[in-house]
């Protein structure tokens, strides 16, 4: 009755079985029994944020903060809890002034960097994200493998708007993504990575396939924490290969999901491109229920 970690640990499970209230009530008792418990801190942190409680997760990664610096890493990027305003209500000040005064000697220090161009990521300054990957190609101190790092140097072409550079780097990318699943037929990143993949260069039928695939793979109802993200995946998938009335049914479901979209990165986010102008698009991301604090 005393173990912090056991409370911290029924509460992840909890998580991915989207009992959130559980959840959050057992990390918030294993933080009562241990306040330094990193794990239970910042995963208490990321569930308000997925659930748009953010006052309370910008209290509770202050707490982050006190126990071990600023930056950690989110969903496997750096985050720091000055970018909370841009999910809340998309102001980019504070993440902004948090990167323009990171010190001038962290400016080829690959951590930095790493925290400079994901910024630049959630806030949709491709330029500054192409910038990075041209000068710094493999960038990456958390030993990602290169495929991937090549994967979001693919995506972040596209949000410059540079679609030929994007669809040649694709190409290159299939094989190697093809290989990677003969070894790991199970891993759904692969799959919803090679989905996309197919998707830019525009052979519906294998994105559409690869798409269905990672979602049969970890469904929503499997695990309530990693199925969203792969259903956001079909569903743009499903915008790039012109059904775009499924991919906005999907959309709108998922803008009421916890760990689904959120209206000011969906606005930003290449792989919801297609859908740009769309006048359903914009109401989706207009409406304020759709950033409203899900229960």
């Amino acid at each position: 009755p005393n173990s912090a970690d056991a409370y911290a640990q029924l509460g992840f499970i909890q998580r991915r079985q989207g009992k959130w209230a559980e959840a959050l009530a057992n990390m918030r008792h294993a933080l009562e029994l241990e306040p330094r418990h990193m794990a239970a801190l910042v995963t208490c942190g990321e569930t308000l944020v997925a659930t748009r409680h953010y006052d309370e997760a910008i209290a509770q990664y202050r707490r982050v903060a006190e126990v071990s610096g600023d930056v950690f890493l989110f969903g496997g990027f750096p985050f720091h809890r000055t970018w909370i305003p841009f999910f809340a209500h998309g102001s980019t000040r504070e993440g902004d002034e948090r990167i323009a005064n990171l010190k001038p000697a962290s400016e080829d220090d690959p951590k930095a960097l790493y925290e400079r161009r994901a910024w630049a990521r959630t806030r949709g300054d491709w330029a500054a994200a192409v910038k990075i990957d041209q000068k710094h190609p493999y960038l990456d101190p958390y030993d990602d493998p290169h495929s991937r790092q090549d994967f979001a140097m693919v995506w972040d072409l596209v949000g410059a708007n540079d679609l030929p550079a994007a669809r040649v780097r694709a190409q290159k990318l299939i094989p190697e993504f093809k290989a990677w699943l003969e070894q790991q037929p199970s891993t759904k990143i692969l799959w919803s990575n090679l989905a996309l993949l197919h998707a830019l260069i525009g052979d519906k039928e294998e994105a559409l396939r690869c798409a269905r695939k990672a979602v049969e793979l970890v469904p929503e109802s499997a695990d309530r924490l990693a199925g969203p993200a792969l259903s956001m995946v079909l569903g743009q998938v499903l915008a790039w290969t012109g059904d775009k009335d499924a991919a906005l049914a999907e959309l709108a479901r998922l803008l009421r999901t916890i760990y689904g979209a959120n209206v000011y990165t969906a606005r930003i986010d290449p792989g919801w491109l297609p859908l740009r102008g769309d006048p359903r698009f914009e109401a989706l991301l207009n409406d304020p229920k759709n950033n409203a604090p899900l229960p």
